[in-house]
């Protein structure tokens, strides 16, 4: 007798999903695809509930191995499973269909933050996982939400939930790490709708997560949402409310690049340049430390295209401010000239004005 494969519920699952989203990428009438998938409010609660809330395995995964973390997290990420296409298929739906998407996450949101409490009062301690995943589906699809508030068309208060769900889960006793990673990250992606004094209350906690006892899960969500603060607030020409918060902002990002490697290396090296881009006055008092470690970088992962071009950028960078502190980094620099293959020191010489490199070469 033959042996019958059991098609893995998983499978299952990823494809049923993709289904869903050829369906709604095919540009058929709504009520053509809402008889094909019931709805988009059932669809969004099915895929909060079902697929995209963090399996034990992962959990288990993610805590082993940081970098795989990073790379699930990546928007651009190679990698599959359930909760992406999941993700996959909220974008999807966000975009093809934002006026019936958005009101149905609303109910899906409101539906499973209460679900997520009774669990909790139940003492059932995976309730933070409902919590995570909304979270994550908010975040994910931060520009319908955004849009559609500006333009009066959700009833939906974003800053009650700010600070009733996701400043609460951040600023909770116990809860997983997870949680807490996932409530900086979503937070910086929601700043402009923020309060000065919420916002203070978020870089406070975001400068904490980057601590180096805090687990590695919180710390890369930590320079995700580091990222996203100043990439917002330099967008809108405020950056004075990062100042107080940049000198620990950078120490603990410059421990996370020196204690970790591939993909969260990667990461804190993309957010560092984000960072020394905020203010030229920070960025010279702080020369002495990120050249020798962009130099380190550099001579530990020169194979790796991906450090290398971060590194240039980089150099990019603190050239771009054409201040007196260069000449300091430049002969630094130029004291690697032996050993370098060439490419990057041309890339050097193109970016760096040649008063600096005459003055660096004496």
């Amino acid at each position: 007798m033959s042996k019958v494969n059991k098609f893995p519920l998983y499978q299952f699952l990823s494809l049923s999903l993709l289904l869903c989203k050829a369906l709604f990428s095919l540009s058929l009438p709504f009520p053509v695809v809402l008889s094909l998938s019931l709805s988009p409010s059932l669809v969004l609660s099915f895929s909060l509930q079902d697929t995209i809330i963090p399996s034990s395995n992962f959990v288990r995964m993610w805590s082993n191995d940081p970098d795989q973390f990073v790379e699930d997290e990546d928007d651009d990420t190679f990698s599959y499973s359930v909760r992406i296409s999941a993700q996959d298929l909220l974008l999807s739906l966000a975009t093809e269909f934002p006026n019936e998407s958005a009101p149905a996450l609303c109910h899906a949101f409101t539906q499973h933050i209460q679900q997520a409490e009774m669990d909790k009062n139940a003492g059932n301690p995976h309730w933070w996982k409902i919590h995570e995943s909304c979270l994550l589906a908010l975040g994910s699809v931060r520009n319908l939400f955004v849009d559609h508030l500006k333009k009066g068309k959700l009833q939906f208060d974003i800053k009650h939930f700010i600070e009733s769900v996701i400043l609460a889960d951040m600023t909770a006793g116990s809860v997983s790490p997870f949680l807490i990673g996932r409530c900086l990250w979503t937070g910086s992606r929601f700043a402009a709708v923020m309060d000065p004094e919420i916002m203070e209350k978020f870089l406070q906690a975001t400068m904490t997560g980057l601590h180096p006892t805090q687990p590695a899960s919180v710390r890369i969500s930590a320079v995700r949402a580091v990222f996203g603060f100043c990439e917002y607030l330099k967008n809108c020409g405020t950056t004075q409310i990062l100042f107080n918060f940049l000198p620990n902002i950078m120490e603990g990002l410059l421990s996370i690049t020196t204690q970790f490697s591939s993909n969260v290396l990667a990461l804190s090296l993309e957010t560092l340049i984000v960072v020394l881009a905020i203010d030229d006055n920070f960025t010279a008092s702080v020369e002495a430390k990120v050249t020798p470690l962009t130099i380190a970088v550099f001579l530990k992962y020169s194979s790796d295209p991906l450090i290398v071009s971060l590194v240039e950028d980089m150099i990019t960078q603190m050239a771009m401010w054409g201040r007196p502190f260069l000449p300091g980094a430049l002969s630094q620099w130029y004291g690697l000239k032996r050993f370098l293959s060439g490419a990057l020191f041309r890339c050097l010489a193109e970016l760096i004005p040649h008063r600096f490199i005459r003055h660096a070469t004496l």
